[in-house]
Order: structure tokens, then sequence, then C-alpha cells
């Protein structure tokens, strides 16, 4: 090869005298792309090239697999389709393609999709496909990885926007500090689903934002400490007075247990104290009373590198502040280091003739979770038949179910999630023996 071929500047010209983008045979384009298969030294050069200006996202998505990809013909048009989500490599895939697109144009604007629900993977091919949705004004649902303040504002106009999820970035949280929204931004969230690095930046974001969604979920990489719990949930409580908080979750990525003080010793499962003293460690029942305030809770999801203590009268006082809760999941995957539920197996020793509570039922309630919680295997049975008279649709208890718990020391994970397991078994029998019986009443 000629070294003037080595000269990059030189490379350029010439790509750019091959191309012509109103080449209807695509000849140029077929250029370009011999060019780029001929040695290493024309590849990046020709690509650049040939990837700089295109009509439409199709020739992108063409490059997806065969089975990722479908071509069909819809009035007359050939339209590429999409078949299933692209995995990471093939997200990679795109990505070096798009990298490399400098202007996107549409031929027939009145052929463009309204696009109204998006969803993109939590790190983006590049910036292509984020940037396209500065273009487009009808988004109903939006769910993507981290964007910039432009997008991030272009977001906040829309007004169907009823859904977003995203990555939080410092350059919006300072932006927000230097140029607040206007009132009248993202006038329709429901739905706001925010990953911070930390709690306290998700609690500074929001203040910030000033918009009240009825369902609020955040995902943070570091902590929370338990100070950082007690600043949230009072920042529920004194911005959404009058809001009907209907969904909330907070959920921390698996790390190390994050404690204001040192961590106390584990705790039986009947009570929140040591050596006859409340532990003062952690979450407790008091710090989630104000919560109590919104009575139209039907989902609280709490999973945290904290400690969290409740009692039964804790978990009583809550239950009764949400008639309308459905869903209740605290530390499912973090485990409990203080677990008090309205179950104390050890006073379970035989079936009362009086139905618990007088006769109270949830028939929502389709399975429980117990953390790790204790059970000998005398209350097997009547554990099983308590909690069948209370959920008559219960089908599954589950306990001791993640790395964590089954990590405890003090006592042998395996035999109480067998045991739990056990009480599952038992309640699904329960449950056929009712079907049973009510079936030879309508027979008699």
């Amino acid at each position: 090869m000629h070294r003037l071929f080595l000269v990059h500047e030189l490379l350029v010209i010439i790509c750019e005298h091959l191309y012509d983008e109103d080449d209807i045979p695509n000849a140029s384009k077929e250029a370009l792309a011999r060019l780029a298969r001929t040695c290493k030294a024309f590849h990046a050069v020709a690509l650049n090239a040939l990837w700089s200006n295109l009509d439409g996202v199709a020739p992108l998505i063409q490059c997806l697999p065969a089975e990722v990809t479908r071509l069909y013909w819809q009035s007359g048009t050939a339209v590429v389709g999409i078949e299933r989500a692209p995995r990471k490599a093939e997200w990679d895939i795109i990505q070096g393609y798009a990298s490399r697109v400098q202007r996107l144009r549409v031929l027939n604007p009145s052929s463009c999709p309204a696009v109204k629900v998006i969803t993109l993977p939590s790190s983006p091919p590049g910036c292509l496909i984020p940037n396209m949705l500065r273009t487009w004004n009808h988004l109903e649902e939006v769910t993507c990885g981290e964007i910039d303040i432009v997008i991030f504002r272009h977001l906040a106009k829309q007004t169907y926007l009823r859904k977003l999820a995203f990555t939080l970035s410092q350059s919006i949280s300072q932006d927000l500090t230097d140029h607040p929204l206007s009132p009248r931004t993202f006038s329709r969230l429901r739905e706001l689903e925010v990953h911070a690095p930390e709690l306290p930046s998700l609690i500074d974001f929001m203040q910030k934002l000033e918009i009240h969604p009825i369902c609020i979920r955040g995902r943070v990489d570091a902590g929370p400490t338990p100070c950082d719990m007690r600043v949230f949930f009072a920042f529920l409580t004194e911005h959404y007075v009058g809001v009907k908080l209907q969904n909330i979750s907070l959920q921390s990525l698996p790390g190390i247990r994050m404690l204001s003080v040192a961590q106390p010793p584990l705790l039986s499962p009947t009570g929140n104290r040591v050596n006859g003293q409340p532990s003062h460690t952690g979450i407790h029942g008091s710090n989630f009373m104000p919560l109590a305030q919104f009575g139209s809770i039907d989902t609280l999801v709490i999973d945290v590198n904290c400690s969290i203590h409740l009692t039964d009268e804790d978990l009583a006082s809550l239950a009764a502040a949400w008639p309308h809760l459905r869903t209740l999941s605290i530390n499912k995957m973090h485990g409990w280091v203080t677990l008090c539920i309205a179950i104390d197996t050890d006073t379970f020793t035989e079936v009362p003739l009086d139905r618990p509570g007088g006769g109270v039922q949830n028939m929502n309630i389709r399975t429980l979770a117990f953390a790790d919680s204790v059970i000998q295997l005398h209350a097997t049975t009547v554990v099983a038949a308590f909690l069948s008279d209370i959920f008559p649709r219960l089908n599954e208890v589950t306990a001791w179910k993640s790395d964590r718990m089954r990590t405890r020391r003090d006592v042998d994970p395996i035999v109480h999630a067998t045991r739990w397991e056990g009480v599952s078994q038992e309640i699904r029998g329960m449950i056929r023996i009712r079907q049973q019986e009510r079936r030879w009443r309508r027979n008699e």
C-alpha cells in the first residue's frame, strides 16, 4: 500500500468524495462498504463515512441478528420490526454503528410513528437512541438509563407523560439548583422511578422537582443509613400532604449493611429487646408511623442495607392504617435483624376453636414471606391453620430464601426453611379440603 494512504486526512477526503447521499442505486455506499473491508487502514474511516447520514433507524435495526428482527410489508411499505428485546451483545452491535451517525433524517415525516412508550437498557447504546427522545412529543411512558439535562427538560415538557424511570446524574441535580423547573412541568406524571447513587441525592432531587406522583420508586447504590431512612419518611409526610400515595418502594443494591452505631446481636423473633432493653439501632416501627397518614397505600416495598425492627403492635397499627394494602415487603432480600411479626410460633400449641381475629380475612393475599422467622416443628400445622383461616386464598409461604439469611450461624436456616415449606404444603391441602366441602354442599 502506498504511503499516502497512511495519511488519515487523505483517507477522509477520499471517503467523503465517494459518499453521495443522493445516490439512488446505493453504488457509493457499496463502494464504501467494500473499502471498509479492504484493509484495516481504510476500515474506520470508510465506516464513518458510510454511517454518517441515515434515512431513519432501519439500517441500524437491520444490523441485529436475523432472529431479533423481522421484515414485513405494511401498506406497500417495507417495515423492519423487532421480535424480542435485544441482548447486551446485540446492543453492542448497534452501538458500534450508532456512534458513527452524525445526522438522522426522515424522508417522509407523515410516516413517523407516534411513539408513546419507550424502554431502553440501563446502559444505552451510545447517544443516538437516547437523543431520539428529543424528537418525540407524545410520550406516555419512558424507561431508560442515565440521560443528560437537555433530554430531561424535554421530558419535563411532555404533557402526556405518566411514567418516568431513569438514572439520576449529578448534572441534572446541579442544573435544577441553578435553573428550577417551571411549576407546570410533569403535569400528568403518576409514576416516578429514580436510580440514585445514595438516598440523600434522591431526596434532594425530589425536593427540587416539586411534583407529586402517586407512585414513588427509588433505588440507591449505597446505604442508606438509619438516619437517611428517617429523613426519607419525614420528607414524604411533609411534602405529600393531601396526596393519595399508592405505591412507595425503596431498594438498595446488595452490599455491606450501613449502621449508625455498632451492630447489635441477633434477636429472637419475639421482640426487639436486647437484655431486656429496647434496641435503638436501625429503623423501628415509630419511624414507619408517619406513613400511616397515607391511607391510600396499596404497596410498600422496603429492601435496604439497614436494620429494621418491627413488633407485633407496629405491624398491627400499620395494617389498620392501610386498609387497601395489597403488598407489604420488608427487606425480602437483605433479611431482618429483628423479626417481630404477628406470629410467635412458641404460643401455637393447638388449633383454637375460635376463629383468629373474630373471623377477619384478606381475600387478596396469595403469597407470604416471613424472612428469617423461626418456627418449631410442632407448630407447623397450627400455624398453617391460622394463616389459612385469615388468608383463604394463600397458596405459598416462604422464608429463609436469600443468601444473607442462609449465612446465619445462631440457627439452622435449612431446618427452618424446610419447616416453612411444610406450612405452605399444609395450607394448600387445607384449601383443597375447603374446595371439596363446598362441592359436597352444592351436590347435596
